[in-house]
């Protein structure tokens, strides 16, 4: 009898550690997916409607005419994983080229953008 419970922790704790070890490869998967690469010229702006600061920045973004790829945290899969592979708290995230940028600070994201393309970054910062 003794012998027989032994063999179901042991199952048990197999099945426990084979379920944490597929949830650490698919947070891997994951954060590998969303992590910009050196050379990645792509704008993303993580953000939420009611965020102020979101706004800003695609104001800022449209203002400027500067093409970028938005993602509402709270209405999309694709921003909820992104959200948590590049461990973010909150809103806005930005990613600019390589760079992450978390929070908003518009210094940040005008030297981003000017190591993205320079044309890209205005003098002028909209706060």
């Amino acid at each position: 009898m003794q012998l027989n419970n032994m063999v179901q922790i042991n199952r048990t704790l197999f099945r426990i550690l084979l379920f944490v070890l597929i949830l650490f490869a698919f947070d891997r998967a994951i954060a590998y997916a969303y992590t910009p690469k050196e050379g990645d010229t792509t704008i993303t702006l993580y953000s939420t409607q009611h965020c102020s600061y979101c706004a800003s920045l695609r104001m800022y973004f449209d203002t400027h005419a500067i093409d970028y790829d938005e993602f509402d945290v709270e209405k999309s899969a694709v921003g909820v994983l992104g959200l948590w592979a590049l461990r973010a708290r909150g809103v806005p995230l930005i990613v600019i080229g390589s760079d992450i940028i978390y929070g908003y600070d518009m210094e940040r994201v005008t030297a981003a953008l000017d190591r993205l393309e320079p044309r890209l970054a205005s003098t002028t910062i909209a706060q």
